[in-house]
């Protein structure tokens, strides 16, 4: 179906849930590095948003943090020009739970994780709460 459409219109978007479900991080990476190359050959703008907010799930779990925190980067510079919250939260959300995965919550983090936990809940995302969650000590 993504051949039909035109890779260009869905290509990163079906690659980034492919890597995030895959067990091989060798192959998580290769689908996310093919992922990149579609974006950066010009794919439509929602395979943006959906490509990097899957990527840093995929690199959350790899624990990747630079990866993380480059993918966050990214989903926001998509969006610097005209920002969106729902962009803003999911970068925001890898960024702090790469932090607290990798060292001891301060009182910062813990502040951060309950400002996203609680804007994941008024918006819905609760399949992105308990990684959230886990990260309170």
């Amino acid at each position: 179906m993504c051949r039909e459409a035109g890779l260009r219109f869905c290509g990163p978007k079906v690659l980034s849930p492919l890597a995030w479900a895959v067990e091989d991080g060798a192959e998580r990476m290769l689908l996310l590095q093919q992922g990149q190359e579609l974006l950066s050959n010009g794919a439509v703008g929602h395979n943006h948003l959906w490509f990097y907010r899957d990527a840093i799930e995929a690199m959350l779990e790899m624990r990747n943090f630079g990866a993380v925190l480059d993918y966050a980067a990214a989903l926001e510079g998509y969006t610097r020009a005209e920002p969106l919250p729902w962009a803003q939260l999911f970068a925001a959300r890898g960024r702090v739970l790469s932090r607290a995965l990798e060292q001891s919550c301060d009182d910062t983090m813990l502040r951060e994780l309950a400002r996203i936990q609680g804007e994941l809940e008024t918006a819905g995302y609760v399949a992105f709460l308990s990684a959230v969650q886990a990260a309170v000590p």
